[in-house]
Order: C-alpha cells, then structure tokens, then sequence
C-alpha cells in the first residue's frame, strides 16, 4: 500500500523560551519569544527519509510617553528549511537525490499611538518584510520585499465609534533562477493603496 516496505518512522522535537521585561516604572516593556520544530523521519523505504526544521524568534519593545502618546517597535525572523530523500522505485531502492527547499522571512514594524478626545486614537505606522526562497537540487531562487506605510482613526462620541484608516503598499520581486535558468523577467514591482471607512 502506497509503495511502503516497512514501518514509517516519525520524531518530533520542539524547543521554546520566552522572556518578559519592564524595568522602573513600567513605561517600557521589552519581550522576546523563540521557537525551534524539528521533523525527522522516513516514509517506509530506506532512501525516503526527510528532516523538516522551523525556527523562529520575535521581539518586540513598546515605550509610553505620559498617558497619551505610545511607541511600538516590533522584529521577527523565520527560517524554514525541508529537505527529503527520493530513490529509483520500483527499479532499485538506492537514493536518487535528496531535494529541500529553504525559505527565510525578515519581518519588522513601527507603530505609533496618539490616544486624544477620551478614548479616541490615532494610529501610524510603517512595516517591512524581506524573504528568500529557494529550491535545490534543481535551482529555484526568489527574493521578495514588501514595505508600507499605514494611518487610522479611530473617533469615539459618546457611544459612536467611527473608523477611517489607509494604506500604502510597496512590493518588489526579484528572480534569480527558475528551473535552474536565469529568467527574461528579472524583477517585478507592484505598488498599491487601501482605505476602509
């Protein structure tokens, strides 16, 4: 059943940490939280094995200033990385290739918070997001960028709540490989503006 010749094998381990600060008088926190998965086993044949690995790590620092004004900055980083084992069944077990993929991610953002009028708020900001990705062995080698700028409002009278807020998006791709080939379309931009009210 499904070309399997013995027992599928499976491990699983995970690691995480997670750590909390706010020094004098509270005005400032600063977290960090970190996370490791690691997949390993094989799907019954001896040269089909794989080894799946996830980590990640998130900070993030938020500073008060009186009642009325508050800072967010905020920072990520993932990294996948998956690679598998693929033989010559049915003709001979022996291992053909081992294949994977890998793909990193940047994330980092910029928020600003003006509380006015009671419960009111204004909102501003900027993000930021870079990734990677690339398959082996055949070559598959991608590069993205993405950037914005974003302003809401947020009116509070009495029992209304009104909402109006924007956005605008910068994206940028570039490939440097496809199918092991260096492609006629090197890069791509896409800009593009929302608003909800």
């Amino acid at each position: 059943w499904l070309n399997i010749l013995g027992n599928p094998h499976y491990e699983k381990t995970k690691l995480y940490a997670r750590l909390a600060y706010a020094p004098g008088d509270g005005s400032q926190k600063l977290s960090l939280f970190a996370h490791f998965t690691e997949h390993t086993g094989d799907v019954g044949r001896p040269n089909r094995d794989f080894h799946n690995d996830c980590a990640l790590v998130n900070a993030a620092y938020s500073k008060t200033f009186g009642d009325d004004w508050t800072v967010q900055l905020k920072a990520g980083y993932r990294n996948y990385d998956r690679q598998w084992g693929e033989d010559n069944y049915p003709a001979a077990l022996s291992l053909r290739e081992h294949d994977g993929v890998r793909q990193e991610i940047y994330l980092s953002d910029l928020t600003v918070n003006y509380r006015h009028a009671g419960d009111s708020m204004l909102t501003a900001g900027a993000d930021l997001q870079k990734n990677s990705y690339e398959t082996y062995p055949l070559a598959n080698e991608v590069r993205a960028r993405a950037y914005g700028l974003f302003l809401q409002e947020k009116l509070v009278l009495d029992r209304w709540v009104f909402r109006v807020g924007g956005r605008a998006n910068r994206t940028h791709h570039a490939y440097d490989k496809i199918d092991a080939q260096t492609p006629e379309l090197h890069n791509r931009d896409w800009s593009s503006t929302l608003w909800s009210a």
